[in-house]
């Protein structure tokens, strides 16, 4: 019992420094400038949205590769274990 107790009063302690840790941080870089980053030149906008984009869509195409490799090790896993329908 004393055992769970410990255990409940770390993570509480854990989780507590967590939110003050996110909500000082948080208050540290909050943005008032009023620069929402929009752009005055709309072919300046296009170059910098294409570069969002460009990064989004690398980012995006390494995660299907990624459920590429565990397709192939579930139809693997199903020839092995003889579940394929």
């Amino acid at each position: 019992m004393k055992l769970i107790n410990k255990t409940l009063k770390t993570k509480t302690v854990l989780i507590v420094a967590v939110l003050i840790a996110t909500f000082s941080l948080n208050g540290c870089n909050s943005n008032n400038s009023g620069d929402l980053g929009t752009y005055d030149d709309p072919k300046i906008a296009l170059i910098e949205t294409q570069k969002a984009l460009s990064l989004l869509s690398k980012k995006v195409n390494k995660g299907y590769e990624s459920v590429q490799y565990i397709t192939e090790y579930e139809i693997a896993k199903n020839k092995i274990f003889k579940l394929e329908n």
